[in-house]
Order: C-alpha cells, then structure tokens, then sequence
C-alpha cells in the first residue's frame, strides 16, 4: 500500500483471479457481476499501467464474449451495468479534470477546500451510480459490490485529496473486505446451488436477505462517507496549525508510522491457516462476515489482540522449538550415554586384564628369582658332577682296556688248556664219558643270510584300489578308551586292536563280532602285530614289556621286559623267528622266539624310536626316531645301513611298499616323505596338514598311501602326483592313531582316540 497504483493493481489482481476461479462454478448472476468488474476495472485501468490495463481488457473480453453468447438476460444486465459505470466514469475524469485545471494559480489550502467539495459531491454520484447498479443484480453480491464500491472510493480519495483517509480505507478494506469478498462470493455460490436446487421455496427466505444485505450495504458505505468528511475537517484543521507554524507557534512532533496491531478475526484466521484448518477457515469466515454485516458481533470480538496473546504466542513456537531441540538432545545425550557406558566397561575390562597380567609378571620375576637362586645353588653340585663323570670315563676306558687285555690271556689260556687236554686224551686213548646238558629253553635261531629268500612280490604287479570311492561302511566303540593300532591277520578276515585301556581284541571283518580279547598289561598299548604264521600276537606297552599272546591256549606265551621305557612298537620278521620292537629308551630289540631271549640290540638314536617295521624278505629293519631321522639297521651285525635325513619335526611312522624299493615316514609337522632305499634319495614329499600325522601306510600294489592324523582325517594319496590329494575320509571326531589295509586291499581300517575303529571300503 505504499504506492497507490501498485496497490490497487495488486488488489484488482487479486479481486479479478479469484472471481475467475468461482465464477465457473457459480450462477448467471455470478457472470454478470464478473462482466461489471470487468468494465469498472477497464475504465479503472487509465490510472494504472499499461500491463494491468492488457491484462483486465482481454479477461472482460473472454468472460463477456462466453456469458453473452449462452444468456439473453445476462446480457441486457450487462448494458445496465455498462451505462452506470459509464456514468461514474464521466464523474471521475470531471473530477481529474477540474483538479488539474484548478492546481495552476490557487493556494494549498482553497485547492484542498476545493478538492474536498468536488470529492463529497463525486461520492454522492457514486453511491447513486451503485444503487442502480445493485437493483440490476441478486442481492447475494451486494456485500461484493459493497467491497468494491469501497476500494474505488479509497483509491478516488488518494488521488484526489491525497489525504490520510485513503490510508484508514486501505487499512479498512485491506484485509477484511477482501475476506468479505471472498466470503460473499462463496455464499454466493453456494446460495446459488441451493436454491437451484430446492426451487422455488426459498424465495421468500432469499428476498429477506436481500433486504437484510441491503441495509448492511447503505450502512457501510454512509459509514465510509462519514469517515471522509471527519478527515477532511482533520485536515483542515491541520492546515491551520501548518498557518499557525508558519507564523512562529511552536509546532509538535511530527508522528510516527505505527504497524497497526493484529485484530482478532486476523489472529483466528492466521491460525487456522498456519494449521491448515481450511474448511474450519471457510466457515469461519462465513459465519464471521455475517455475523459482522448484521451487527450482532460487540466491540471486543473486533478489536486488536492484546500484545500479551500475540507475544504468547510467539513464546509458544519458541517453546515448541525448543522442545524439538531438547528432544533432540536428549537422544544424542542417551547415545553418548550408552558410548560412555561401553567405553567405561571397555576400561574396566582392560584395566582388569592390566592389573591380571601386571600380578602374573609379578609372579613370573619372582619363579624367575627364585629359580635363578635354585640354580646357582646347584651349579656347584653340577661342576662336581662334571669332573666325577669325567673321572668315570676314564676309569671306564682304562677298565675297558685292562678287560681286553685280560680276555686276550683268558684266550691264550683256554688254547692252552685245550691243548694240553687234547695231548692228554690221545694219551690215555680211553673213549670219556660226558655229563648230559642241562635243558634250555631253546637254542637260538639262525639268521638268515642276506637275500636268501626272494620278494615273491618284486615280480607281480597289482591293481591299485580304488580309494577314491572309498566310502564310511561301519563304525564300531570296542575299546573303553583311545583305540591305538590295528592290525589284520595274515589268512582270516580277523582284525586285531589294541587300546589305552591295556586290553587288546580280535574281531571278524566285516560284521566286527567279538573273537577274542586279551589282559596283562599294566598300562597302554601302543602296537601290534601277528605272527607271519597267523598263531600268535605280539603286542607293545607302555609298563615296558612285549608280549607273545599264544591263540592255541589262549595265554600270554611269554613277556619280553629287557626294555627300560615304554615301548612304542613291535614287528615279526617274515620267517616268524624274530620280533623287532622299539622304544623310549633309544634302542630297537631284536627278540628270538626260539631262545627267548635279545639277540641284537640297535642303538643309534639319540631320542626315542617311535616306530619300526622290516623291510619285506630281507634282514633290514627301518625306524623312524624322535631326532627327526629314519635309519635302515641290519639286523645280523646291529650296524645301521643307512640314514635318511630331512625331516623337520619329530617323526612318528615308517612303512615299506611290497616289493621294498620305497620307504615313507612321517613326522609331526603333517609332512609324508617318500625315500628310494636303492639310490638312498628322497622322492617326494606331501603336505598332508597342519596338524602331526601319526601312522602311514602303503597298499599292497605300492601306488596308494593313507596317512591318519590329528585333524580327524584318513588322507589318500597317489604315488603318481603327491601333490593332490586322492581322498579325505572323514568321520572320527578325534585325531586318527592308526590305519591298514586287509590283505587283499579290499577293506581300509583307521583308529581313532574317539574310541572307535571305522571300516571304508
């Protein structure tokens, strides 16, 4: 509203787009009152810009051209409202005209007396030139042309006096009359549909309120009359304190501009819009504009709002505000609530394993003193110790020595001695009558000479089995604790199997019914073995001993105990005289079956021997040691033949193929190596896992290895590519001790600590 012509133009937009908009919807008499807004508005526009004048003239033209070709009666209505406006607007460029005339050699003040006059006189054409034009019309739109009437009489006034009451009719009509149009018009239309409805019935209802509207009308506009003419007295008396100032009176200071405070209607409406509330708006509206227009509304609903509601207000979306933000907050506080909580539980945690590890070290740098004073007290002792065992050596060279020398003598002596017997016996020539012997056991048996026997299976050749389609057939829990070794017997589909439960049994393959068991041990047994002739058992144990087991009387044969640790395993030899055994104590035993007693003892080994087998049809034991080495040994002189080197780790297992060209051991590194015993070279070497292998063992064609660990696994391999591996038998739910192949290499049987043995085929 600071510029009449922008104001005005921002009005008639307003006025002119929202009629448009509900004229579509509403009567003929709706059109009608577009078409006379339309050609106010055009005769209007010579005091606006060009643009707006466009806009006006071509929507009067489109809504005229439409409404006058579908009604006779619009259009004589039409002219009705054409000549009264044409008549107003004669009035109006009078009115200029003489203004300008008049402003060339007048005063301020007979040109405001003057324009004053000609303005009241101008506002009674006016309000002639509406009731005519509102006895043309229904009387729905009279609180419409009301409206109207009352923003060209502001904008009139402006430009005429340009006196402070256009200013009190812009902030009159600014907002409520431009609500009270929008009202009216929805009335309107809804009036409108109602009685087309309805008919004829409500006539009588409809004249009422024509008549109501009527006088709320004159009302208003006598209302706005007399507001013009009290400006204009202020202004006049304005000019005299201008002429008084002029004079030297002292003048007051001038006014200042003051928003005008939010009046109630405005508040509800501003509230129910910011809600969005629109059909609680527009009946609000309704019911507030006729309520107004009727005079029932007291003076308190339509005064301002108290500064105290409006800054309540304000300090309620502060409040709101701030409560987002607070809940905001809070959130973010109990995130950083639950971090600090974790991170506190987190420093408990380690500050608790800190002061647990610091009580350990503690612990540890006390033993450590301790033991360092512990061995400082010992160290003397030890040097003692020292130079007596070096003292003893001695003594034990010289010893060996002086016997030597006195078993030389005792040779000498015995020649001697027979000599003379000889001499004296061909003297006397009487025939001598000998003693009867007294009975021994059983005189030694003879070994065999080197190659004596051939390898009847150096000339045959074997289908490898099929190990690859080897699948779990059955599992048996025999044993009361870890089952340690299995062996097959040699002619029956019998399998023997001994346990940490120092019990040892036999069984029938493939149903694995009871034979027959075994007792006697006084601890673990780790190895077994049958007789080449299927009559005995040999078995291997932890409490030191080796016994034969004698199938025809079902007992022990004999208990063979010249071994100082626990004994690890045992083998016959292929003629059934011999069996090797090897243990903790660093020695490999060769016991005759005939004397009963140890023929040969094989030392070598400086850690404990874990494993022996012969080597098939000859005279070569090989074993497989703790000191990471295999060593072939030959059984007649005691000697070893050879040794293979290169293991990294502990070696638990050793086997030899049939023919006895091929020798593989295993160590506790998971690692299976290949060695040819006739170039005295390693073949190959398989990574079977992480984790020790503990048995290995070829089948009887020589192509086919089986290693048993402990990662609960049965690994099948190809002599032909080692790097792959040809089956994983899984199944044992603990480490794999032993496996072994039937005879005919038709059944594969593994043991485990789980206490069960399993058969694949």
């Amino acid at each position: 509203w600071r510029r009449a012509s922008s104001s005005d133009e921002a009005l008639f937009a307003r006025a002119n787009s929202s009629w448009i908009l509900r004229a579509r919807a509403a009567s003929p008499d709706a059109w009608a009152s577009l078409i006379f807004w339309a050609a106010a508005s055009s005769r209007f526009a010579r005091f606006s810009s060009a643009s707006s004048k466009r806009f006006l003239f071509s929507t009067s033209r489109c809504c005229c051209l439409k409404r006058l070709r579908s009604s006779a009666s619009c259009f004589a209505r039409f002219f009705a409202a054409l000549a009264s406006v044409a008549c107003f607007a004669s009035s109006a460029a009078n009115f200029s005209s003489q203004d300008g005339s008049s402003a060339t050699g007048t005063s301020a003040d007979a040109l405001r007396a003057s324009r004053s006059a000609r303005f009241c006189s101008l506002a009674a054409a006016f309000a002639s030139a509406f009731n005519r034009l509102r006895s043309c019309f229904a009387s729905s739109f009279n609180r419409f042309f009301s409206s109207l009437a009352s923003i060209f009489f502001c904008s009139f006034a402006r430009k005429s006096l340009r006196l402070r009451a256009s200013s009190f009719f812009r902030r009159r009509f600014s907002s409520s009359s431009m609500s009270r149009l929008s009202s009216s018009v929805i009335t309107a239309g809804s009036s409108k549909t109602i009685s087309g409805s309805t008919g004829s019935g409500s006539s009588g209802s409809e004249s009422d309120s024509d008549e109501d509207d009527d006088d709320d009308d004159d009302e208003d506009f006598a209302a706005a009359l007399a507001s013009v003419q009290r400006l204009d007295e202020k202004s006049r008396a304005g000019s005299t304190v201008a002429s008084q100032r002029d004079i030297g009176t002292p003048a007051a200071k001038p006014t200042l501009t003051q928003v005008r405070p939010e009046v109630v209607d405005d508040f509800i409406r501003n509230f129910l819009i910011k809600v969005g509330m629109s059909r609680t708006l527009d009946n609000f509206n309704s019911e507030w504009y006729d309520l107004q227009q009727k005079g029932k509304l007291a003076e308190v609903y339509t005064d301002t709002v108290p500064d105290i509601y409006v800054r309540n207000q304000d300090l309620d979306e502060r409040v709101v505000a701030l409560q987002q933000q607070l809940d905001k907050m809070r959130i973010i506080t109990e995130k950083a609530q639950g971090t600090w909580d974790k991170f506190r539980k987190e420093r408990d945690f380690h500050r608790m394993h800190h002061r647990r590890v610091v009580q350990e070290k503690a612990k540890l740098t006390t033993d450590l003193q301790r033991l360092r004073k512990h061995y400082l007290s010992y160290e003397p002792t030890l040097k003692d110790l020292q130079k007596k065992y070096e003292v003893a050596m001695k003594e034990k060279m010289l010893t060996r020595l002086e016997r030597d020398r006195i078993k030389a003598r005792v040779h000498t002596l015995e020649a001697q001695v027979q000599q003379l017997q000889a001499e004296k016996a061909a003297a006397t020539k009487a025939p001598a009558t000998p003693k009867p012997p007294r009975p021994k056991r059983g005189a030694d048996s003879k070994l065999p000479p080197r190659d004596s026997v051939p390898n009847p299976y150096a000339s045959l050749t074997f289908d490898p089995p099929g190990i690859e389609r080897y699948q779990l057939r059955r599992t048996f829990k025999g044993h009361v604790n870890a089952v340690s070794a299995a062996a097959f017997h040699p002619h029956k589909p019998i399998l023997a199997t001994v346990s940490d439960d120092a019990t040892w049994k036999l069984w029938s393959v493939p149903n694995c019914d009871l034979v027959m068991s075994g007792e006697g041990h006084r601890d673990w047994i780790s190895g077994v073995d049958f007789h080449p002739a299927g009559s005995h058992l040999a078995t291997a144990s932890g409490d030191r001993t080796v016994k034969i087991w004698d199938f025809a009387g079902a007992a022990c044969a004999h208990t063979f105990s010249d071994h100082t640790q626990a004994v690890w395993d045992c083998a016959f030899h292929h003629t059934g005289d011999f069996l090797a055994s090897c243990s903790m104590d660093h020695t490999t035993r060769l016991w005759d079956l005939s004397s009963l007693r140890c023929r040969q003892t094989l030392r070598g080994h400086v850690d404990s021997v874990n494993a022996c087998a012969w080597q098939p049809f000859s005279n070569n034991i090989c074993t497989a040691s703790g000191d990471k080495t295999v060593s072939i040994w030959d059984a007649r002189s005691a000697l070893c033949v050879q040794t293979f080197y290169g293991h990294t780790n502990a070696c638990n297992g050793v086997a030899c193929n049939a023919r006895g060209d091929v020798v593989a051991s295993c160590d506790a590194d998971g690692v299976v190596k290949l060695w040819d015993v006739r170039t005295v070279t390693e073949i190959g070497t398989i990574h079977v896992s992480t984790h020790p292998v503990n048995k290995v063992c070829f089948d009887r064609s020589g192509t086919r290895i089986v290693c048993a660990g402990d990662d609960g696994l049965v690994h099948g391999y190809s002599t032909d590519d080692l790097s792959s591996v040809l089956w994983s038998g899984r199944g044992h739910e603990d480490a794999v001790q032993g496996v072994c192949f039937d005879p005919a290499d038709t059944l594969l049987v593994s043991t485990s600590t789980d206490c069960t043995f399993r058969i694949w085929s």
